[in-house]
């Protein structure tokens, strides 16, 4: 193991992984060529170049393919090949005898370059080198604001969790007392103070369901780690039988073609539909409900749709009616959270699939599309 320096100051640490000499000196000469810019590491073998990633955390490695103790691949697999938590080098991979398929496996594995030996120069060289550093630095410049990003959005929904529940109680004691007063004094109230108690009694009331939305909302996760083979024909069935006396009473229709087998987790998909059905249902007023929900595959995706023959939505909102409290009609108009949709939205997210609506002329309906991942296995047609 040796070190070579032109200065003592700042430098970018270039670690050579080559058991030939010679080609250690020409890497080396190409690099100390530009001045005050490099200090270069030499290792001849694998096991002595990761102690010295581990100990001097360089900013490129330049690894040879053929190595007397291990080839250029098994080093990238290595468990400590990263040299801290926060950072790993720029690993550019040089080989005369690779190909292709060792290429591509290179990068998979974490390469950011593969260089041919027998076409290296000294551009090309310095090139990849540079490229390499400094796309390695974007890289954990975005991986760090993705971590951080993460960590703010966990606080903020745990600190929704413990609000939601935490203004619950208090809410439920409100809404007690006042029923406890209306009921002792109704017959000293006058009409304008029994709507006014009526009124608070409807308030406290979406607001406890805007509590428990809010907490079912903040409890979605981003991501999912276990996920299942659902069959989304049984789900289907299953909401067909707990919906059959809503569209018993209304008069509607619940149809669906065959649908596939795709990869979730069944209570947040389950409540996805739910919340799709109701929101069906809840704009059909004046007309008995159709629904109808088809399935198509493409490339290892189920894209879903769901028909309905409700009101539609204004072109101009067909985005906004996924996020938070966006809604179209007042609370008075039509009872809802405002969080229905952006729930849906969110669920659809962490399974990696999105959600979008399609709708035509006033009363003429909406479709909503909703994309999941298809379960390899699955032999829908």
């Amino acid at each position: 193991m040796t070190r070579t320096s032109s200065n003592t100051g700042e430098l970018q640490k270039i670690l050579i992984i080559d058991d030939d000499y010679d080609d250690r000196v020409f890497y080396k000469k190409i690099l100390m060529d530009l001045p005050d810019t490099y200090e270069i590491l030499e290792a001849d073998n694998a096991i002595d170049g990761l102690l010295l990633q581990q100990s001097e955390h360089p900013d490129c490695i330049l690894l040879d393919y053929l190595l007397p103790d291990a080839n250029g691949l098994s080093y990238l697999s290595a468990p400590g090949k990263k040299d801290t938590p926060e950072h790993s080098a720029a690993i550019i991979m040089i080989s005369g005898q690779g190909s292709e398929e060792t290429a591509g496996r290179a990068r998979e594995l974490g390469a950011m370059d593969y260089i041919d030996k027998n076409h290296i120069n000294r551009d090309l060289l310095l090139h990849a080198v540079h490229a390499a550093i400094e796309r390695n630095r974007l890289q954990e410049e975005l991986e760090l604001c993705q971590h951080e990003l993460q960590k703010a959005k966990t606080s903020s929904d745990e600190f929704l969790q413990i609000v939601t529940h935490d203004l619950k109680a208090p809410l439920r004691r409100i809404a007690m007392f006042c029923d406890i007063l209306t009921q002792d004094t109704k017959s000293q109230l006058s009409e304008d103070s029994k709507t006014c108690c009526e009124r608070l009694d409807v308030n406290s009331n979406r607001l406890q369901n805007l509590l428990t939305a809010l907490h079912e909302y903040a409890q979605i996760p981003t991501t999912l780690p276990d996920q299942t083979a659902l069959d989304l024909n049984d789900l289907m069935t299953e909401l067909e039988e707990t919906y059959a006396p809503v569209f018993a009473e209304k008069g509607g229709t619940f149809t669906r073609n065959d649908l596939p087998v795709v990869r979730g987790y069944r209570p947040l998909l389950r409540q996805l539909f739910c919340h799709l059905l109701d929101n069906a249902l809840k704009y059909s007023p004046s007309t008995p409900p159709t629904i109808n929900i088809q399935a198509q595959i493409s490339s290892g995706t189920c894209t879903l749709s769901l028909q309905d023959t409700g009101s539609g939505i204004p072109a101009e909102r067909l985005e906004s009616v996924f996020t938070p409290f966006q809604r179209l009609h007042s609370a008075d108009e039509i009872e809802g959270s405002g969080l229905g949709l952006a729930t849906c939205a969110k669920i659809a997210a962490c399974h990696g699939g999105r959600i979008w609506a399609e709708s035509g002329p006033e009363g003429t309906g909406t479709t909503l599309y909703l994309t999941l991942p298809l379960q390899k296995d699955s032999t829908f047609v």
